[in-house]
């Protein structure tokens, strides 16, 4: 028939767990996961979960949080002025030349008219600078993606060679 395997309990809201004192007294032990306590306010029933599911949400609500304030902090404070945005996303945006003549003509070009790339935006009338992906961009990701294989490749090619 079929073995159920059960994990041991562990505990939710502390990283090290519940511990004991000498008189008996439980205690929480390590970190507090504000967050859990959080989502456990919000009516969810943390018991019930795998406790790897709630280090998954633990996870990514502390990873979705920052991007989160960092909006939230650009859309309640004053923008900086566009002259000096201007000047830096020009360098952003304008690709650079192997020929540095070529390179500063087309710098001279983008101070002139700073929105020359917004076509390229992929929210045009916006204030975001995210960019549309070109066959450039493509082939780059994928070369990274490839290294990236090419290294775990050999990490296991190398720790499998003493065995």
């Amino acid at each position: 028939m079929f073995k159920i395997d059960r994990l041991p309990k562990k505990a939710i809201f502390w990283t090290q767990g519940i511990k004991y004192d000498k008189d008996g007294q439980k205690y929480g032990a390590g970190m507090i996961s504000l967050e859990l306590i959080l989502v456990d306010k919000f009516g969810f029933k943390l018991e019930k979960n795998p406790y790897a599911f709630n280090e998954t949400i633990r996870v990514i609500i502390r990873t979705i949080t920052p991007f989160l304030i960092l909006i939230l902090t650009a859309l309640l404070t004053r923008p900086d002025d566009k002259k000096y945005l201007d000047r830096f996303y020009v360098r952003m945006k304008t690709k650079v030349n192997s020929d540095p003549e070529k390179d500063k003509e087309e710098i001279a070009l983008s101070y002139k008219n700073p929105q020359r790339f917004d076509h390229h935006k992929l929210f045009p009338n916006s204030n975001w600078e995210l960019y549309k992906w070109d066959k450039e961009d493509t082939i780059g990701f994928g070369a990274a993606v490839g290294v990236l294989f090419l290294i775990i490749l050999m990490l296991k090619f190398l720790v499998n060679l003493g065995g």
